[in-house]
């Protein structure tokens, strides 16, 4: 047996997730067995370029006619990286960073339209949905609209954060953070959208994408 610890996962529950439309499983079986050590150990700039590539299974998107929604998982250790602003720091600042996200998953909200690259937050505008409405709904009340269902819980958004652009970037951007799943278990991520009323939006992680997460080695 290699060296390392490995870890049997074999997890059933049999409540249905209220998966979306075309779903037919009524109870999902998770299995696995994870060597931790054989993992991949990645430098940070390697590091970043796996998290940022679609390739990963990190980044989940729905389509609904004119809007695009795509949500991103973002490990803490890459959060980190992008905090320190370096691709070397000492062990102690890296630590230091990385605590401060303790406790919480995080996740990248990004909205934008289908096609073309004009202001989303100018979209079609109404009077009750304008521009100044929509920012600051972004900006103070959408973490009500974001939630993450595990096998074993309900875990609402703790704190979020709009990326205000002034209409530079066509996108909408926001971050959510919620209670971390210990297990790594998949989960389905499910975010309201009252501005576009595009209705629930509805993505689904499997367990394999963060059990098959690189190391990072500094």
């Amino acid at each position: 047996m290699k060296n390392g610890i490995i870890i049997l996962v074999f997890l059933t529950f049999s409540c249905t997730l209220n998966k979306r439309e075309g779903a037919t499983n009524d109870g999902v079986l998770f299995g696995g067995l994870f060597d931790f050590s054989s993992k991949k150990e990645l430098s940070p700039v390697d590091y970043i370029s796996f998290i940022k590539e679609n390739e990963s299974g990190l980044t989940q998107q729905f389509n609904s006619g004119d809007i695009i929604f795509s949500i991103k998982y973002l490990p803490q250790e890459f959060l980190t990286l992008k905090e320190v602003g370096t691709l070397s720091p000492s062990q102690a600042i890296f630590d230091s960073v990385l605590n401060s996200y303790g406790g919480m998953d995080y996740y990248s909200l990004s909205i934008k339209k289908a096609t073309g690259n004009d202001n989303l937050l100018k979209y079609k505008e109404t009077t009750i949905s304008n521009y100044a409405n929509r920012v600051e709904y972004y900006s103070f009340r959408a973490s009500k609209d974001f939630k993450v269902i595990t096998l074993s819980d309900t875990n609402y958004c703790a704190l979020h954060h709009f990326e205000q652009s002034y209409g530079v970037s066509p996108e909408v951007k926001i971050l959510f953070g919620v209670k971390k799943d210990t297990l790594n278990a998949s989960r389905e991520i499910v975010f309201e959208d009252r501005v576009f009323e595009k209705g629930t939006i509805r993505v689904d992680f499997e367990a394999s994408v963060f059990n098959s997460l690189p190391i990072l080695k500094l």
